[in-house]
């Protein structure tokens, strides 16, 4: 909603504007509180700065499966709560995925361990307690966005490994190690973005959906790898070897777009996505498991392109 405001003078060098009074009202504004400024030409851009509220968050998981306790306790987590209260009546939970039932505590102990800045501080016969143990800052988003990525290179760098010579140790590590990285990183980013908010609400639900796209291309690079594990006795093919390599290759330019989105950059990388469906579409004698691979290509194909077309609508 546009509105127009007269500049008071104040002394020779100092010229003030009024705020409306509902956004102040509806930011919490208060006298003296910091407020951010940018300017962008003919524009002033002011923001409201902490303006967020943290709140508690209670979560009863008496009636729900491992699945959906950890998709309730991410939420809660992402949401930006100071503190999530765990209820429960049994001291096991039934797993779908093995028909069994599984302990409480070792399951919210492995949820949290995804958690930057949150720990588990008491335990009960009925309830847990998670803390927010170190305040989150919103300078730290751009930042850990840029881990994604790296995290993001270093998966596909150590796929391309593998293709060529079967390591367990390095399949562990992207497993293991630098899957559960990627999603502890998305979760504190979404964190980030429901705490502090961005400028606009279109940068914030562009962030937010380029976050989840980031964590998505880890998935896949993780059921590459697990694929990969799993038929350990078999060779890939020279085509499946030469489209992994190409989708590294992809990736780097997605990096590098995503980051300098110019038009040769852009452009680089759009011919290289081009290359890389010439490739998997072209009729070829392989493995069951490697058009498994094949169809993991395709799809980080995709979001990769999908997470560059938000990014350059950011910029208009």
């Amino acid at each position: 909603m546009k509105m127009k405001r007269k500049v008071i003078h104040l002394g020779e060098n100092t010229n003030v504007i009024t705020l409306p009074t509902e956004w102040v009202k509806r930011h919490g504004i208060e006298k003296g509180q910091e407020l951010e400024v940018e300017e962008q030409g003919n524009f002033l851009k002011i923001a409201a700065t902490n303006t967020f509220q943290a709140e508690a968050k209670e979560l009863n998981i008496t009636d729900m499966n491992t699945s959906l306790v950890w998709y309730h306790l991410i939420a809660a987590y992402r949401t930006g709560a100071s503190e999530i209260k765990v209820r429960f009546e049994k001291e096991t939970i039934p797993n779908m995925k093995t028909n069994k039932e599984e302990k409480i505590y070792p399951l919210l102990h492995e949820i949290s361990s995804r958690f930057i800045g949150m720990e588990l501080i008491q335990e009960n016969p009925s309830f847990y307690i998670f803390k927010e143990i170190s305040k989150s800052n919103n300078d730290e988003f751009e930042t850990i966005l840029r881990r994604m990525h790296f995290t993001l290179l270093g998966m596909s760098e150590d796929i391309k490994k593998v293709s060529e010579i079967r390591e367990e140790r390095i399949i562990q590590t992207l497993l293991e190690i630098n899957e559960v990285q990627l999603n502890r990183l998305s979760h504190y980013c979404i964190k980030l973005l429901h705490q502090k908010g961005r400028a606009t609400l279109k940068e914030g639900t562009n962030l937010h959906t380029i976050v989840n796209y980031l964590e998505m291309m880890g998935d896949v690079y993780a059921r590459t790898a697990a694929l990969i594990r799993r038929y350990n006795s078999k060779e890939l093919s020279q085509t499946t070897k030469d489209m992994l390599k190409l989708s590294h290759t992809m990736l780097q330019q997605f990096h590098q777009a995503y980051y300098t989105p110019s038009k040769e950059n852009i452009r680089d990388f759009h011919k290289t996505r081009f290359d890389l469906k010439a490739n998997y579409e072209k009729p070829v004698q392989e493995e069951f498991f490697e058009s498994g691979i094949r169809g993991n290509v395709e799809q980080l194909r995709d979001l990769m392109m999908e997470a560059l077309c938000l990014r350059i609508t950011m910029q208009l």
